[in-house]
């Protein structure tokens, strides 16, 4: 994904690109020079979040929602971050509280700035984290009321022996072929332990 936004910034400067990715393998670190950092900052921010931070976003975020909305962990990042960098409206005089997600979220700094926050994953994937940041009664509670029952069903399946995949590199010499491989055989595992 970084690769891609530097791919956009430059205008689609491929050699240029391809020169700091190269960088960044050889020395795990990349500076940019002053103009192209100043337009990379002019469409993005960003804020180092601890895990304090992240449980605290997770836990302000399910406790103001009046749909007991949970985040995942991931999406409780970009909650602190936005929170930190003061896009985010924190409506500290309602009665419950904390960040409302379902409010405007607007910068401070750039009131024509808005910010778009995008759940990645269930809170159901991370119970122990979801847990530690909750605190095991409330995940308790929102997993005996709230936890989606798809993913229920899902929990319930007998697990499933993992399947190895191995590349047979004479047989299959393009990824065109090799995707192909690894579909059928996708889909033979989903159809002989799920059904169609």
């Amino acid at each position: 994904n970084f690769e891609r936004i530097l791919f956009y910034l430059t205008g689609g400067n491929e050699s240029l690109v391809k020169g700091w990715m190269e960088t960044m393998d050889k020395t795990k670190q990349l500076t940019l020079n002053e103009l192209w950092l100043k337009r990379l900052q002019q469409d993005f921010q960003s804020a180092s979040i601890t895990d304090d931070e992240m449980c605290n976003a997770l836990r302000e975020t399910y406790e103001s929602s009046f749909e007991h909305y949970l985040c995942d962990p991931h999406t409780a990042v970009a909650v602190a971050a936005a929170k930190k960098l003061g896009c985010l409206c924190v409506d500290e005089s309602s009665s419950r509280g904390g960040t409302h997600l379902a409010q405007a979220i607007q910068s401070k700094t750039s009131p024509q700035r808005k910010v778009v926050i995008i759940a990645t994953a269930s809170p159901c994937k991370f119970e122990e984290a979801v847990t530690i940041a909750l605190g095991k009664e409330s995940w308790n509670k929102w997993k005996t009321n709230f936890f989606p029952s798809r993913a229920q069903q899902t929990m319930d399946l007998e697990e499933v022996e993992p399947f190895h995949y191995h590349w047979d590199h004479s047989r299959y010499a393009t990824l065109k072929e090799v995707q192909s491989m690894w579909t059928d055989k996708m889909m033979h595992i989903v159809t002989s332990n799920f059904g169609e």
